[in-house]
């Protein structure tokens, strides 16, 4: 256990949502560039882009485009993932209600043919995985040790995911070097996703809290991805 241990309520807002911001990445897996992911995040709505490129793209090319539409605190309300990989094409959509999310997924290879469904128990307010990393880049710098318990759901699983501040690092990426505080979301290993893996996230400590770095750290075969931040944009 850390030797610092307070569990923080994430209800705090701040001003880069309202206004709307656009932060684009470049991956990299196994130390290769891997391709680039887009994120958007405003005060209702939020929207990732991901496409492989270079030798990731060669092996396991994939494009995938997810939005998500919110009620007041970033409670998630419905989301829509298209995602294709090679010929497989699905839709998977979410709809957040007060006490149970509904999860529909669609082969559109096959004339959206369903697929798959199931509904999972919520709290009232629970968010997605973007929503959650929203709230987290609103509380101010945590000091190592300190840990935050999300209630967050893909609409297969919901659980109240833990959130901890690690040390401080000092990263550089192609839009500069910041200090940082690198955080631990325990969203793996069956909590919401099955994969065995860890996320890291590295935030900066200034105000804006940019998430300069993003870490999926698999096992030695899977290998390691690493999303880098290149530019902000804000609207």
């Amino acid at each position: 256990m850390l030797s610092r241990l307070s569990v923080l309520t994430l209800t705090s807002l701040g001003c880069h949502a309202a206004q709307g911001q656009t932060l684009h990445y470049t991956g990299e897996w196994r130390l290769i560039y891997a391709g680039r992911v887009h994120l958007h995040i405003g005060a209702d709505s939020g929207r990732l882009a991901l496409e492989t490129a270079g030798l990731a793209e060669r092996l396991y090319p994939v494009r995938s485009t997810y939005t998500v539409n919110y009620h007041q605190q970033l409670c998630a309300a419905s989301s829509v993932e298209d995602y294709r990989q090679g010929r497989k094409y699905r839709e998977i959509r979410v709809t957040y209600g007060k006490e149970k999310a509904t999860r529909v997924e669609l082969d559109q290879a096959k004339s959206g043919t369903q697929v798959g469904s199931n509904e999972v128990p919520v709290p009232a307010c629970v968010h997605d995985v973007l929503g959650a990393l929203e709230q987290l880049r609103r509380q101010p710098r945590a000091e190592p040790g300190t840990l935050w318990r999300v209630p967050v759901s893909d609409g297969k699983r919901t659980a109240n995911v833990e959130v901890r501040a690690l040390d401080r690092e000092k990263i550089r990426t192609a839009a500069g070097e910041y200090q940082t505080t690198r955080y631990e979301a325990m969203l793996f290993n069956g909590v919401i996703f099955r994969r065995s893996a860890r996320l890291f996230i590295w935030l900066t400590d200034d105000a804006r809290r940019l998430p300069v770095q993003i870490r999926v750290q698999m096992p030695f075969y899977l290998g390691t991805v690493t999303l880098q931040l290149g530019k902000e944009e804000q609207g």
